[in-house]
């Protein structure tokens, strides 16, 4: 008699949709659905997103967020910011020719202690020396240093995706040479790398104003010595006039 051999099943899970949404910060905003049948593998996966789907602003369709979900929340999955980029066909829009193009890559520490990289863009009105060049990315590092380092890392995404620090640092260094933009291409978590001791601007400053100083001591004297001189110019020609009438009579 034939053994009855033993039926294995398998169980099939049943998979359901899952919604993606940003963080507070970015407004709860949808960023899209997955169709998973267990939500923790959905954990620690990353999420592009377009920024003009968060803001509503064609002008920032060249900007993307980086998102990492975190946790499940009923059938949502929330997520927060790790990355912020920019795409390569609009970085090389910006520079045209008889440009100078200034790119730089650098670590910085936000107010919370945390590590990112940051990559800056300057862009010049004109083509200049490569001395210029170097005082702009100097100073850039200095002036992004020192503006992260006030604010947690929440707050510096922000101010990127409202243009604020890149307006803000425009306006600092073009007081150095007229730029035509300054652009974050990549801002993301620092894997490695030093990070960069910013300068304080009263330093950085303090040299001018001792120049300033010592020109306005110099104005000082030479006007003293011009003082000085024009005194001497008028006792000899008040002397001389007052020969001319003596001698008059006699004539």
């Amino acid at each position: 008699m034939a053994k009855a051999r033993a039926v294995v099943t398998t169980k099939i899970k049943k998979k359901t949709w899952h919604t993606i949404l940003a963080p507070k910060e970015q407004n709860n905003v949808v960023l899209g659905e997955t169709y998973i049948s267990e939500p923790q593998v959905a954990i620690g996966k990353t999420v592009h997103a377009n920024l003009r789907t968060i803001t509503d602003n064609m002008r920032d369709q060249n900007v993307y967020l980086k998102f990492k979900i975190t946790q499940l929340a009923g059938q949502n999955l929330q997520t927060e910011v790790t990355g912020y980029y920019m795409t390569p066909p609009s970085l090389r829009k910006l520079t045209r020719r008889a440009t100078l193009r200034i790119d730089d890559s650098f670590v910085v520490v936000t107010k919370e202690g945390k590590k990112v990289r940051i990559k800056p863009l300057a862009v010049t009105r004109h083509d200049t020396v490569h001395s210029i060049g170097a005082a702009i990315r100097k100073e850039m590092q200095n002036f992004i240093a020192r503006e992260v380092a006030k604010i947690d890392f929440n707050e510096l995404i922000t101010r990127l995706t409202s243009h604020q620090l890149q307006a803000a640092a425009k306006k600092k260094l073009s007081k150095i040479y007229p730029l035509k933009a300054v652009e974050i291409k990549v801002l993301e978590f620092a894997k490695e790398g030093k990070a960069v001791k910013a300068t304080e601007e009263a330093e950085v400053e303090e040299k001018p104003q001792k120049k300033k100083q010592e020109r306005k001591q110099k104005k000082t004297v030479s006007e003293e010595m011009a003082e000085e001189f024009g005194i001497e110019e008028e006792k000899k020609e008040e002397s001389e006039t007052f020969g001319e009438e003596e001698q008059a009579p006699g004539i």
